[in-house]
């Protein structure tokens, strides 16, 4: 079995203070799915946030997932601002040291635009990232949190993640976003890939609304309406405009919704 490093990569900025026990949920979230599989279980994982004083803070360093803490209050606060630039760049070092692994897993997450780096520039963040990339054993997932993520990498000009391994997703949804993150990230270490570059697209098993909307028997209004009040499927969004089902949730979903009238 290929071994694997996972880095996570936490926006603590002022404009995250809002939403900070959501992103602590969201965050212990994405470690309870890897729990939950034979080959994620194993793998290390390191996680940090960043802010523009503090820089980049390792919360958690390669441990195992299946022994890793859950993020605490004391672990995440948000202050200052966003130095986007330096902190991806602090967390590829991050990853570059300690244990070897097969593949490693890079995943960034903000809700805000670069204003703070004083070290790199988006120049700095493409060729490392490029460089990383041609490796041909690393994987660069963009979460955009209240945030259009691929639109925001374009206005940044950067190049960290390619559309199929970008998400943007609600912050009052950080709980359905991560599950995702999660299920992606299993999908991935359980398979003989050294990366990908369709992290919630192709390698996902996704469904667009049309195909969704007729595996449950409604029309594509309708599950535009169960979205808007929450009661259809789970669902992600790789783009602002942008919306797939996994087919897993919705099995999952039409299961729960049977009625056994044997008894």
């Amino acid at each position: 079995m290929l071994s694997t490093k996972i880095g996570v990569l936490l926006d603590a900025t002022g404009s995250m203070a809002h939403d900070r026990q959501r992103t602590i949920d969201g965050v212990n979230e994405y470690l309870r799915g890897l729990k939950e599989d034979d080959a994620s279980r194993e793998a290390l994982i390191t996680i940090a946030k960043f802010d523009s004083v503090l820089g980049t803070v390792v919360m958690r360093r390669e441990e195992a997932v299946e022994g890793v803490a859950p993020i605490t209050q004391d672990d995440y606060y948000c202050n200052n601002a966003t130095n986007l630039f330096d902190s991806v760049v602090g967390l590829i070092g991050l990853l570059e040291r300690g244990a070897q692994a097969d593949r490693t897993i890079a995943v960034v997450m903000t809700d805000g635009l670069e204003n703070a780096s004083r070290e790199c520039t988006f120049q700095t963040v493409n060729d490392l990232v490029e460089e990383k990339r041609k490796a041909g054993n690393w994987t660069f997932v963009f979460l955009g949190a209240d945030l259009d993520a691929w639109t925001a990498q374009d206005g940044m000009g950067l190049k960290v993640a390619p559309q199929a391994n970008t998400m943007s997703y609600d912050k009052a949804q950080s709980g359905r976003a991560y599950t995702a993150v999660a299920s992606a990230t299993r999908d991935l270490v359980g398979s003989a890939s050294l990366s990908t570059d369709h992290f919630f697209d192709g390698a996902a098993d996704l469904l667009k609304p049309a195909d969704a909307a007729a595996a449950i028997g409604v029309s594509t209004r309708t599950l535009a309406k169960m979205r808007h009040r929450r009661t259809g499927p789970d669902y992600i969004k790789p783009g602002h405009r942008t919306v797939r089902y996994r087919k897993r949730d919705v099995e999952d979903w039409k299961r729960a919704k049977t009625i056994t009238t044997t008894g």
